[in-house]
């Protein structure tokens, strides 16, 4: 249904869905607090500049990652505090527990922050560890462990890549291990995100257009999957149901893996354009092209088409933002309106 409310400008980070709203970021640094019930827009906010990546919640506030990092209320957009660093955090994703913030910046420091007072718990430089030219990418957190993913450039010529995943302590940052994955010898080492699903260390790999599953204790591979030759890979940070993951792929596909064992359960038919993200919603999964939203059947991929059709065909309406899913409900933006939907 649409929702009342105006936005402007198109925004391509991630937004964040809370108990009672959801937020976006607009590209001028506005973080704006929306009303889950009926889309009415509940507070505005100036943040620290920047359009993240993606932002987090926690402990009941927003937090949002770019030339500081920022904490304000969910409930009316007031701020809690502001955690300075030394270099802009937007471009790495971060990620967060009920208590603890992970940020990282595109260099090497990967730092955690109190969610409740903003103070410092740890800071690591990974850097000094490196020989090469390295660029962070993001983290994920599993129990008591942080993941962070590290392009690691052999040679700027050349550009082949390692990718190096530094296991941290969550207490205290200790490096824990080290993953790494590919030798220099191909494009490997340009990953997205990592993402764990129990013992599962899942890679995204951007350009070779490969998953890779890791066993997050051993640091031994346990499969390979590969998307459509030819095609750049995938983008997004795989969004997991019962084991099962999902993930859209520039190939134009989307794709649905046993965590486990990396069983392709199904892979969509060609779609149109770059798929962008996939996100589970109740027994459907959507993706997004970065315009438009089309919905695939969870249990066997099959299409079952685009949310367009009440959508008035104006430019101004796309889809401008990725899409937020909360159980069943799909929250959709565009330049004009939000809109919410009630996913089968």
């Amino acid at each position: 249904m649409p929702m009342p409310g105006v936005t402007t400008r198109e925004s391509y980070s991630r937004g964040v869905v809370t108990e009672s709203g959801f937020s976006f970021v607009t590209p001028d640094g506005v973080l704006m607090g929306v009303s889950r019930a009926d889309g009415t827009t509940k507070w505005t906010t100036l943040g620290p500049r920047s359009s993240p990546k993606a932002l987090l919640y926690a402990g009941g506030a927003i937090i949002y990652p770019g030339i500081s990092v920022a904490s304000f209320n969910a409930s009316d957009g007031s701020a809690r505090w502001t955690f300075p660093v030394t270099s802009e955090v937007s471009g790495c994703d971060g990620a967060s527990t009920p208590t603890t913030t992970i940020v990282c910046s595109p260099d090497w420091n990967v730092t955690a922050i109190d969610v409740t007072t903003g103070a410092a718990r740890w800071s690591v430089s990974l850097r000094d560890s490196l020989n090469g030219l390295p660029t962070l990418i993001g983290t994920t957190i599993s129990g008591d462990t942080v993941y962070a993913a590290v392009k690691q450039l052999y040679s700027t010529t050349v550009g082949f890549a390692q990718a190096l995943i530094f296991v941290l302590s969550l207490h205290d940052g200790r490096l824990l291990s080290l993953i790494r994955e590919g030798d220099y010898t191909d494009f490997t080492g340009y990953i997205g995100t990592p993402r764990v699903v129990g013992r599962t260390l899942i890679i995204p790999h951007l350009i070779n257009n490969k998953l890779t599953g890791i066993d997050r204790f051993s640091g031994k591979v346990i499969w390979r999957v590969s998307g459509d030759a030819g095609y750049a890979g995938f983008v997004s940070i795989p969004t997991v149901v019962d084991g099962v993951f999902y993930s859209a792929s520039a190939d134009r596909r989307v794709y649905a893996v046993d965590a486990a064992t990396g069983t392709v359960r199904w892979k969509s038919e060609i779609l149109e354009g770059s798929q962008e993200l996939a996100a589970a919603c109740g027994d459907v999964v959507v993706t997004w092209t970065g315009l438009t939203v089309r919905v695939l059947d969870r249990a066997s991929g099959k299409y079952l088409g685009a949310i367009r059709d009440d959508i008035p065909p104006d430019v101004e309406y796309a889809i401008t933002s990725p899409p937020l899913t909360d159980g069943n409900e799909l929250f959709l933006r565009s330049q004009k309106e939000f809109r919410k939907y009630i996913c089968r």
